[in-house]
C-alpha cells in the first residue's frame, strides 16, 4: 500500500517496470469523500482507469468526468490529475500508468 486516504481509502501498487519506458499496474480503493490529488507525470504519460465498484470521479486538468461501474477511460497523465469518490458507495478501480 503506497497512499492511505483519510477514511480507509488505498491504493496499492501492484506490479511495475522500470526503468522507462515504465508501466505500473494499480488498484485503488476510495471511501466516500475520498480524493487522491496527482501532480503531473513526465510528458507524454498515459493512463487508463477501468471502475469495478462505483462511480470514479475523474479529474484532469481542470476537467471533471464520471466514470461508471464496468466503464474505462484513457487520459494524459501528463497534466494534473484527481480520482475521487463524490458518491455514497465505495470506489473501487484498477489504474495502469505508461511513463514514456
Amino acid at each position: 500500500v503506497l497512499w492511505e486516504g483519510g477514511h480507509g481509502g488505498t491504493g496499492t501498487l501492484l506490479a511495475g517496470s522500470d526503468p522507462r519506458p515504465s508501466l505500473e499496474l494499480w488498484q485503488w480503493h476510495l471511501r466516500p469523500g475520498e480524493t487522491r490529488e496527482s501532480d503531473a507525470h513526465v510528458p507524454g504519460t498515459k493512463e487508463i482507469v477501468y471502475v469495478q465498484e462505483g462511480t470514479l470521479t475523474l479529474g484532469v486538468d481542470g476537467r471533471t468526468d464520471l466514470v461508471e461501474e464496468g466503464a474505462a477511460a484513457v487520459f494524459v497523465g501528463d497534466r494534473p490529475h484527481s480520482y475521487g469518490n463524490a458518491g455514497k458507495g465505495e470506489v473501487r478501480f484498477v489504474l495502469a500508468v505508461l511513463d514514456l
